[in-house]
């Protein structure tokens, strides 16, 4: 089996895998919510705001500061918001540690005895 069969089975694995699923489904909760689109429609507006305001050179001020945490927060009481976000870091991570995998089979480093694959690490 070549290098990019096995990626392609890696990929099929990571698409049926639990986190994908739970990241798809609180995405679309979210995106069905009104409520939630508006408040994550109000914070790109926002964070598009203050990007140019920083591109034009311009620091931000407390009262902007206090805006962007204030609309964070908003975010974070939101169940629907809150979920998605949950779910994006738990398939982040996966991706973190299947990364990690592949770096430390590259290098002949792995700092997980019990990990198998036969790096330098565990052998």
């Amino acid at each position: 089996m070549t290098i990019l069969e096995k990626a392609k089975i890696l990929g099929e694995a990571i698409v049926a895998g639990e986190e994908l699923t739970k990241l798809r489904n609180a995405e679309a909760f979210m995106n069905n919510d009104l409520e939630a689109r508006g408040i994550i429609q109000e914070f790109q507006r926002t964070q598009q705001e203050f990007h140019q305001w920083q591109m034009e050179g311009n620091e931000l001020t407390e009262e902007q500061r206090a805006k962007a945490d204030a609309l964070e927060e908003k975010m974070v009481d939101n169940d629907k918001i809150r979920a998605y976000m949950d779910a994006q870091k738990e398939f982040e991570d996966l991706l973190h540690q299947i990364n990690n995998i592949i770096s430390q089979s590259i290098s002949g480093e792995c700092d997980d005895s019990s990990c198998g694959s036969g790096c330098s690490g565990c052998n």
